[in-house]
């Protein structure tokens, strides 16, 4: 028997894991295959086997992490919005794992890599947390698909400290302006009224500006939560005016260059990808004029007293482009735009969230009592005449109808009721959230600085356990608490005690909703909020969601018909029986 046909060839026994056999060369003498042989059964036995044919390497966890994420209708964050160009983090992932075995990474290589992303690269704690849950993520798919035997390293517990509260103030949003390229200035106007991701943003095409109905869109599946929707951009002045400049600037390009140019942002005809070089660099400057400003000095001698390592740590004004979400959000308030119809326009989805956006400063409460708004110069209540749909929902089987408004599609507000109404879509525990259910349970979804303690639970419609537990934490936290805080955390109590109280007690769903009538008007809201006052001893408190009445659609109509006329918009609207 030759040597280097020990293996199976040879009948002598192989390696089993899990009942397989395994078989790979052995080396030329029999003394060096029963070393390897040895070397398999301690790392069998210290979970570190992995298929010798094929080692699990960085790409593969990519590859889970992205198909589960695809199957789950989950957004990617692997790669940037033209999905050729990974993420910073996902390059910096693969360039400290790219070329390891999955099998060899340690909790110390962890820590390592953590410690090095915050000491030298100087990353943020939430930075380095949201790169190695990604690893995480695809080391546990791996798991669970019997492609890693090893046990799942333990992760460095990263908390981030320093919550982002920051927002512009206007004199900051102009001097940032002033600084940055021609082309990029738009998209930062544009995400300052808006409050919208720079993805979302950067992303839009010609196609989505309907010039006639004044909105641009967000289609379904292109946002983070899955749901298209509109923002009238022509209730805001600036906003329009950008609009109609960035048309007419996109003309003269496409007069030029003789193409089509498709995107609404875009330097000479090629779209806007990033400006992350461009807004430090203008910080940068804002900062160091503010700075010569206060010494009575330029900017450049300024500059000339900072050493080598000074300036490489100065970063100027401390924004960045996602807190025109935050600012968005606290406009829109100031506004007297109801939080509803802000977390349509900025897309949110539970009140919990909203909540964290909407920053306030002693600026704020010292002008509440103002009856003009910043964000127009028109008077709070003009700004709230948006057109908007009231829509009449019924469901002949229940004996119930739903009347609401928004300023998006009706046919996707109907289409999210049935998925809530019929167990598709489902509440979680902890947060409120509304999300698809996945073989049953609450997806993963993120909570307020981690992921939410709600993921991978059942629903709120099938148990109420989990919800009772945090209920408990709450209140004995709420001792602590004093100011703003203790008001935010109240009132999360009081909505969670209804929230449990309403599915505690839900009544099977029957029958289905379908559309029963619509109205398209002015001031949506406010014929919507006239509307319920008109029938409010016949709502239904014990319904999953809210805005449910015991009457026929008949009844309803008229309740609408009666607000309008109270409001002088009967010969205005426009009325719709189906879609």
């Amino acid at each position: 028997m030759r040597h280097d046909q020990i293996g199976v060839r040879s009948g002598l026994p192989g390696h089993a894991v899990k009942r397989k056999k395994y078989c790979e060369a052995g080396g030329k003498t029999k003394k060096a295959a029963q070393a390897l042989l040895d070397k398999r059964r301690r790392d069998l036995s210290d979970g570190k086997w992995t298929n010798p044919a094929k080692p699990l390497t960085f790409d593969d966890l990519l590859a889970l992490v992205k198909a589960d994420w695809r199957n789950t209708g989950a957004k990617s964050t692997l790669y940037l919005p033209d999905g050729k160009m990974e993420q910073s983090g996902i390059r910096k992932l693969r360039a400290a794992f790219g070329q390891w075995e999955v099998a060899d990474i340690t909790a110390l290589h962890l820590e390592n890599y953590s410690n090095k992303r915050q000491e030298e690269d100087r990353a943020a704690v939430s930075t380095v947390r949201n790169e190695l849950n990604v690893l995480k993520h695809g080391m546990y798919l791996a798991q669970d698909k019997d492609l890693l035997t090893k046990k799942v390293p333990k992760f460095p517990e990263l908390k981030p400290t320093n919550i982002r509260k920051e927002f512009f103030e206007r004199e900051q949003l102009d001097s940032v302006l002033a600084e940055l390229p021609e082309a990029v200035r738009p998209v930062a106007l544009f995400m300052y009224w808006t409050g919208w991701r720079r993805g979302e943003v950067l992303s839009r095409q010609w196609s989505h500006v309907d010039f006639k109905a004044g909105v641009i869109r967000l289609e379904p599946g292109e946002t983070k939560n899955g749901k298209g929707r509109d923002f009238p951009y022509t209730i805001v002045p600036e906003l329009e005016a950008l609009i109609e400049q960035q048309r007419t600037s996109t003309d003269a390009v496409e007069k030029k260059k003789r193409e089509i140019v498709p995107r609404l942002f875009h330097r000479n005809g090629d779209p806007v990808k990033t400006f992350r070089t461009a807004w430090r660099a203008a910080c940068k400057r804002v900062g160091l004029a503010a700075q010569a400003a206060r010494e009575g000095t330029t900017s450049k001698a300024v500059w000339k007293k900072l050493s080598k390592e000074e300036r490489r740590a100065f970063t100027g004004l401390k924004l960045i482009p996602y807190d025109f979400r935050r600012t968005a959000v606290r406009n829109l308030i100031r506004a007297g735009v109801s939080q509803k119809v802000a977390m349509e326009l900025t897309g949110h989805l539970t009140a919990s969230v909203f909540d964290r956006y909407n920053i306030t400063d002693d600026r704020d409460r010292r002008e509440a009592p103002c009856s003009r708004s910043e964000l127009t110069g028109r008077p709070m209540v003009e700004f709230r005449k948006m057109y908007g749909a009231v829509y009449i929902l019924e469901n002949p089987e229940a004996q119930r109808v739903k009347i609401g408004m928004t300023i998006n599609d009706v046919g996707l507000r109907l289409r999210v009721v049935n998925d809530m109404w019929l167990g598709r879509r489902g509440t979680c525990q902890i947060c409120g959230g509304r999300l698809n259910i996945v073989r049953g349970r609450v997806p993963r979804h993120p909570g307020y600085s981690r992921p939410c303690p709600g993921g991978d639970a059942l629903p709120l419609e099938k148990e109420v356990a989990l919800a009772e537990t945090h209920l408990g934490k709450m209140k004995n936290r709420l001792a602590e608490l004093s100011g703003d805080e203790k008001a935010s955390a109240t009132r999360r109590i009081k909505t969670l005690e209804r929230r449990i109280g309403i599915h505690r007690h839900q009544a099977l769903a029957v029958g289905i909703w379908q559309l029963g009538a619509t109205v398209y008007t002015e001031c949506a809201e406010q014929v919507e909020l006239l509307t319920h006052e008109i029938l409010a001893d016949r709502l239904d408190e014990a319904v999953l969601f809210g805005e449910v009445f015991c009457c026929s659609v008949s009844e309803a109509k008229e309740a609408i018909e009666n607000a309008l006329a109270q409001l002088g918009l009967t010969g205005s609207a426009t009325r719709n029986t189906r879609l």
